[in-house]
């Protein structure tokens, strides 16, 4: 079967998607009833392994302010809000990247797992026809591993008990 013949029959309709990510990387992943569970598309941010220190090359100045007598001295820090930004950006690229699958008609639902601080800047970038397909959402970084390792830690977090048996997840078989 094509992938005309595929989409024609509507069998893509009944693939589940999956977005594993945090600020450096993201995998996006599809259930797809008859490839099993593949990586569709990995994406990187090389500046969201970056510490703030790392970002600037001087020094961020400092500020001193007189508080009931006494002097404080205060970090002026502008690592931390380009930091912010390139993560941003980074969201806003892995929902453009959704988006294309979603507009053309290969999504039925989607699954998130992301570190929560992220997982919260990934959400405000979705707009809402994407925010509606979420069927599930996870709070922890998955991206390490193997696709085969990625989709066991994501099924054991929906279910919230022993990872299932390794029979039951569906292999691509080489």
């Amino acid at each position: 079967m094509n992938s005309s013949e595929f989409h024609a029959v509507g069998l893509h309709r009944d693939t589940r998607w999956y977005v594993v990510a945090n600020r450096a990387e993201a995998k996006l992943f599809k259930d797809d009833p008859l490839e099993g569970f593949v990586t569709v598309e990995v994406l990187s941010n090389p500046d969201g392994a970056l510490h703030d220190r790392d970002l600037d090359s001087d020094r961020p100045g400092r500020l001193s302010s007189s508080a009931g007598g006494g002097s404080i001295r205060h970090g002026l820090s502008s690592g931390s809000h380009r930091q912010d930004n390139g993560v941003r950006l980074f969201a806003k690229k892995i929902t453009t990247a959704l988006e294309k699958f979603r507009n053309d008609g290969q999504m039925k639902d989607l699954v998130v797992a992301a570190e929560p601080h992220f997982l919260g800047i990934l959400k405000e970038s979705f707009a809402k026809p994407l925010e509606n397909l979420i069927k599930h959402e996870i709070h922890r970084d998955f991206s390490q591993g193997s696709p085969f390792k990625i989709q066991k830690q994501i099924l054991h977090a929906i279910l919230k008990k022993k990872p299932p048996p390794e029979l039951f997840l569906r292999r691509k078989v080489s």
